[in-house]
């Protein structure tokens, strides 16, 4: 979902070194849409992938995926993780399909602090990056 290093990494070693066969759902929300720098690293290197919004998911997890890969922002020291909007989606939709979901962290992002609870501050940013107002 979205952009991650460590998970571009893991596809990337996994087509390149290993040599497996696999295709990638790569799925992506606004308003940054980081996920097309994801299609973008991927396709290049010679990987299959599928570009969807995270709309459309609920579509393709039930008929196409078998794993799902997500990075993370942090991984707090009772096991919870800190991702983008959207994240939690994802892997609540993989777990009612029975589909295993596996979070990517680097090292350094793991926290001894714990998050208690779901509902955290969200961050602030520019109301245009939302809204859409070009219709035409």
């Amino acid at each position: 979902f979205g952009k991650s290093e460590v998970v571009n990494r893991l596809l990337l070693d996994a087509a390149l070194v290993d040599k497996k066969k696999f295709r990638v759902i790569v799925v992506d929300a606004r308003p940054l849409l980081e996920g097309r720098d994801t299609l973008q690293i991927l396709s290049r290197a010679g990987i299959s992938c599928t570009y969807v919004l995270l709309n459309a998911l609920s579509y393709l997890m039930m008929r196409e995926v078998t794993k799902v890969f997500l990075g993370a922002s942090a991984l707090m020291s009772n096991g919870s993780v800190l991702s983008r909007i959207g994240t939690a989606c994802v892997a609540l939709l993989a777990n009612s399909n029975h589909i295993p979901v596996l979070v990517g962290c680097e090292t350094y992002k793991i926290c001894n602090r714990v998050q208690l609870e779901s509902i955290t501050g969200n961050e602030l940013g520019d109301a245009d990056e939302v809204a859409f107002a070009d219709c035409a």
